[in-house]
């Protein structure tokens, strides 16, 4: 699969969106609306996965659980989401996901999130091929993404998506202003890098290097729409229309978010979760960024003044 290619289908989920776990004793759901999967409840999350999958099950929900129970500190956000969590195999992926992309983690409603119980073809195939990569970047991808088994998979990065969507859980149940799109979507990848660099450290070059070959690898002269207000007035319809532009915003917030974590550390999380809940005021541009700079920080503002 191309950039291109796992672009398009990366977009598809974001477009959808968005304490150790000790399990009880598992059950099959016999009717309801996860019928046919194995039942898990932990500290957090109450978890469904396809039967087959409960060790994989249970990671992803430690990997949730971690992230909320970190996020949930007073500090921070002081706020926890409802979560159901479903790690589901091909087959029931196509009766329960939102989207058709197998292996691209995703929110369905504001408290369901869905992830793959495999590895698969797509996180395979995402890998960028070596020819379009930098000596340098080429050897990168094949360190950073080798699995157990000597094979080049984009799990660890798919995985981490799954915090993102968190993101959207935590910024849409506890009603967060919206006075952009790209707001949320940055808040989201702060949310992931914060959790990541603080947390789970040794993962940052799997969550930042695909971005960076991204963002290196396109020419903005091949894209039809660059700017923070064509993102606006797109925004619902370019992950369809536009899928490879799309994507290219979303690595640049990305690398946004790692330059914010930069200068600011964990602290810009809970000033931009502060400054955005319960806002509803109207801002232009200037206002914003003032905003932004006043209640945040010059990093943050520096995504609109900046880009």
């Amino acid at each position: 699969m191309t950039i291109t290619r796992f672009l398009r289908a990366l977009l598809l989920g974001t477009l959808l969106l968005a304490a150790p776990v000790h399990s009880h004793a598992q059950t099959a759901a016999p009717a309801g609306p996860f019928a046919g999967l194995v039942a898990q409840k932990t500290a957090r999350l109450t978890v469904y996965a396809t039967p087959g999958h409960e060790a994989r099950a249970r990671q992803m929900a430690e990997l949730c659980t971690r992230a909320i129970g970190y996020l949930q500190q007073p500090a921070l956000l002081g706020f926890v989401p409802r979560v159901t969590l479903l790690v589901l195999g091909p087959a029931d992926w196509k009766k329960y996901a939102r989207i058709q992309a197998y292996g691209m983690p995703h929110t369905a409603g504001d408290t369901i999130l869905v992830v793959a119980a495999e590895d698969n073809a797509m996180w395979r195939g995402s890998v960028p091929p070596a020819k379009q990569l930098s000596p340098a970047q080429a050897r990168q991808v094949q360190q950073v993404y080798r699995t157990a088994d000597g094979s080049v998979s984009m799990m660890n990065f798919f995985d981490l998506t799954a915090v993102h969507e968190l993101g959207h859980a935590f910024y849409r149940q506890a009603r967060l202003g919206r006075p952009r799109y790209w707001l949320e979507e940055l808040f989201a990848n702060v949310l992931l890098h914060t959790f990541v660099a603080t947390q789970e450290p040794a993962l940052l070059p799997a969550l930042e290097l695909f971005p960076q070959v991204v963002v290196d690898g396109t020419d903005p002269k091949t894209l039809g729409y660059t700017s923070l207000a064509d993102f606006e007035q797109q925004y619902e319809s370019m992950p369809s229309t536009k899928p490879l532009n799309y994507g290219w915003y979303q690595c640049r917030l990305h690398r946004a978010a790692a330059r914010i974590y930069g200068q600011q550390g964990a602290t810009a999380l809970p000033a931009l979760w502060r400054a955005l809940r319960q806002n509803t005021v109207t801002y232009d541009d200037a206002q914003l960024a003032a905003f932004l700079q006043t209640q945040v920080g010059a990093e943050v503002a520096r995504v609109q003044t900046g880009w």
